[in-house]
């Protein structure tokens, strides 16, 4: 039995094209970080300018709760100041002695 070797075809193989044929990018490394860079810078500014607003908000709602309960603790002071005149006053007239 013959053994027969299997060789390259006379004058070889054809080349192989190995180079990568890709189109060139319409952005490069330095347009894609600048829009990344844009992009993040809007999202922190309305983050910050969001958060702003809130605080000045909240700032305003505690205002008028303090207004609110001082305007009412007056309030209650004055009734309890009244009430407590009144009983004197009672008190006083009750027991004989004048109050000038």
């Amino acid at each position: 039995m013959e053994f027969k070797q299997d060789m390259p075809p006379k004058g070889g193989f054809p080349r192989i094209k190995w180079k990568r044929n890709i189109p060139k990018s319409r952005f490069n490394g330095l347009m894609i970080y600048a829009g990344f860079f844009a992009i993040t810078g809007y999202g922190v500014w309305r983050l910050v300018t969001g958060n702003r607003a809130e605080t000045e908000k909240r700032k305003q709602i505690c205002a008028e709760r303090t207004k609110k309960l001082n305007d009412l603790q007056e309030k209650t002071n004055y009734e309890a100041f009244i009430q407590i005149r009144k009983t004197l006053n009672d008190d006083l007239t009750s027991s004989g002695v004048g109050h000038h």
